[in-house]
């Protein structure tokens, strides 16, 4: 898969779906967070889902042990901020161990 062509974006958002609470495993939610976990990106075995928000487009990063509940709700939020704030509704969905390389150099510009 292509990506645009992907500078470090100087104006983005990242989304961890994750359950709202310790008390409510049930209910998952997009939290807004600073920059992603090196370490998830590295696993090759993540259970977690990020959103990466650019003014050009959104990624669904998906972890290859992702739930699809957690999918589902990052798909939800996705289309959430685009009605809610018109953004664009430019979509990528990246499986984990499938990332181009111009999309691992992106996230390790966005890892802590």
């Amino acid at each position: 898969m292509r990506y645009p062509n992907i500078p470090f974006p100087c104006n983005y958002r990242i989304y961890h779906v994750t359950n709202h609470s310790r008390h409510d495993t049930r209910f998952l939610v997009g939290k807004n967070i600073k920059s992603l976990p090196s370490t998830e990106l590295e696993s090759g075995n993540s259970e977690s889902c990020y959103i990466v928000q650019i003014p050009e487009c959104f990624y669904i990063w998906v972890g290859s042990k992702c739930d699809e509940g957690f999918f589902r709700v990052a798909k939800q939020t996705v289309r959430r901020v685009q009605a809610f704030e018109r953004a664009t509704q430019n979509l990528h969905i990246v499986q984990q161990g499938a990332e181009g390389s111009e999309f691992k150099s992106f996230l390790s510009k966005l890892a802590h």
